[in-house]
């Protein structure tokens, strides 16, 4: 596989990175997947990626079948004279000429054609001004000889008429008063009448009524973002966006079945148009997740600063892989900016868990200085310093540190991190914490892993693993997660239903580089031993 690309590509993705990409995927998705790893490591360079595959050996293609060839023309036959005659020619009279003497009679014609017109019209005016009744009263719509209709009562009737109606008779008392109302169809009401105050005639509509036995199922409303008020942009803007980081739920990571979430994209706006009121968020394809096909951008973002786009999901209810991608919509309606997509793995194990609620009861980053570090013959004391690039690992032994972190995306942890570098020969670290809380089957290990932004060509990643000794029994391995500097950060979430009731032991935190020791800054960015 031939791989030409750009600096923009090669000074973020190492060339490992690029061989297992083109050979796992289809080459259309492996020139995407590497533009997407550059772009998220905080490329700013132009990026361009053809691949091509050279053949083992040269392709064999089948002849092609040998086709007849066509007979030759019968060129004798062709260039007879025929003996068919030819139809006769039929030529059109032509009009006989009008004489210049003879006089024109259209005028005439069209002159009494127009005063006919004229005497009707006149005749129709003055007889329907001298037959009209002089003193006949026009009726408004709404009323019948004397008695108004109301739209919610019935005409009431005269007692004459009750009476007569009761005995089956009509009274001539009603038939008098209301001569014009027997002739009229009789109205019942069935619901209340609306009619558009714009139409000359009313057109009543029904409205829908509920009947007694109705079952009426109130719609649940899905709280959604107040939008902004529509904003104003200069003349002649452009809209750019570029992927800044994930914020919140990182690729890959897993969640239960029907789980609650928050999904949080950080993105820079490097266009001229200042992002506002009227600009949103559109579902475009794969898994929606239970999110809105579009999500206003309540946060306004100026040109060369950079915003929070948040979409609210949820966990599908099958396990599997799940992927969805969304674009920036402009005022205009046109998309712009990058591809802002999301992956997700729904497991029907993993714990499900309000982190609000919860009761810690150990906190392993707050007191990693009381674990006992080592690897192999060499132990560690717990130092304190910002995880950042002016960090300095001492070689070979590797170090532990204690303190905030730059992580991926431009973003800072929320509060002190552990990092942990392997030793650069033993490729290995561990600390082992003694735990004399008695433990339950219910409690659980909930945290984050990943690599801060100073591993950010790490090429293979690193191995996290947390193992638990009890004081009567065998070590048992509770999890185990390989990450990567683009997986970051990993959330862990791991139920400790294999212990035994009031056991108490040692948990083990143990870190395994890979082929690039120098960059495996594996962080613990938080882990606790928390109960429901």
């Amino acid at each position: 596989m031939v791989v030409l690309c750009g600096g923009g590509l090669t000074g973020y993705v190492t060339e490992k990175e690029i061989a297992e990409t083109v050979t796992q995927s289809l080459p259309d998705l492996a020139s995407r997947r590497l533009i997407e790893m550059a772009a998220k490591r905080g490329c700013r360079d132009n990026l361009a990626v053809s691949l091509g595959r050279v053949l083992a050996k040269p392709l064999t293609q089948v002849a092609p079948a040998r086709q007849a060839l066509p007979l030759a023309p019968d060129w004798d036959t062709l260039t007879k004279s025929s003996t068919r005659p030819l139809p006769a020619i039929t030529t059109r009279p032509s009009l006989p000429s009008q004489s210049p003497s003879q006089p024109r009679r259209w005028p005439i014609y069209a002159a009494a054609a127009i005063a006919l017109l004229l005497f009707s019209l006149v005749g129709f005016w003055a007889g329907g001004y001298w037959l009209a009744p002089p003193s006949t009263p026009v009726e408004s719509p709404s009323s019948f000889g004397n008695t108004t209709l109301d739209s919610n009562k019935e005409p009431a009737l005269t007692q004459e008429a009750a009476a007569g109606a009761a005995n089956g008779q009509t009274s001539p008392v009603a038939t008098a008063q209301g001569a014009s109302a027997a002739q009229a169809p009789v109205l019942t009401p069935t619901g209340t009448r609306v009619a558009a105050n714009t139409s000359p005639l009313p057109t009543p509509t029904e409205a829908t009524s509920v009947q007694a036995g109705d079952v009426i199922t109130p719609t649940p409303i899905r709280p959604q973002p107040t939008p902004l008020p529509t904003i104003a942009l200069p003349a002649g803007c452009e809209n750019k966006g570029r992927f800044a980081g994930d914020v919140t739920v990182k690729d890959g990571t897993e969640f239960a079945p029907g789980e609650l979430f928050e999904k949080v994209w950080s993105v820079s706006n490097y266009g001229t148009c200042p992002w506002g009121g009227g600009y949103m968020l559109r579902f475009t394809e794969g898994d929606l997740m239970g999110a809105p096909e579009q999500v206003p951008i309540v946060d306004g973002v100026e040109p060369e600063a950079t915003g929070l786009i948040t979409i609210p999901m949820v966990a599908p209810d099958l396990p599997g892989t799940y992927r969805g991608s969304w674009q920036m919509i402009g005022l205009d309606g046109e998309p712009f900016g990058p591809d802002l997509y999301l992956e997700i793995k729904v497991v029907p194990g993993i714990l499900r868990i309000d982190e609000a609620s919860v009761t810690t009861l150990y906190d392993f980053v707050a007191e990693a200085a009381q674990a006992q570090w080592s690897a192999g013959d060499v132990t560690y004391q717990v130092a304190e310093a910002p995880v950042d690039r002016n960090l300095v690992i001492p070689d070979p032994q590797g170090i532990v540190v204690v303190g905030p972190a730059e992580l991926r995306g431009d973003t800072t942890s929320p509060g002190n991190v552990l990092m942990t570098h392997p030793h650069l020969e033993l490729g290995l670290i561990e600390g082992t914490y003694q735990v004399d809380t008695p433990l339950q089957p219910s409690d659980a290990i909930i945290g984050s892993l990943g690599l801060p932004r100073a591993a950010a060509i790490n090429d293979d990643g690193v191995t996290f693993e947390l193992s638990f000794t009890p004081s009567n029994g065998p070590d048992q391995l509770l999890f185990s997660k390989s990450v990567k500097y683009e997986d970051t950060p990993v959330s862990v979430r791991q139920a400790l239903t294999t212990l035994q009731p009031g056991q108490t032991g040692t948990f083990t935190l143990r870190v395994k580089g890979g082929n690039s020791l120098s960059y495996d800054w594996a962080t613990w960015i938080e882990l606790r031993l928390v109960r429901p």
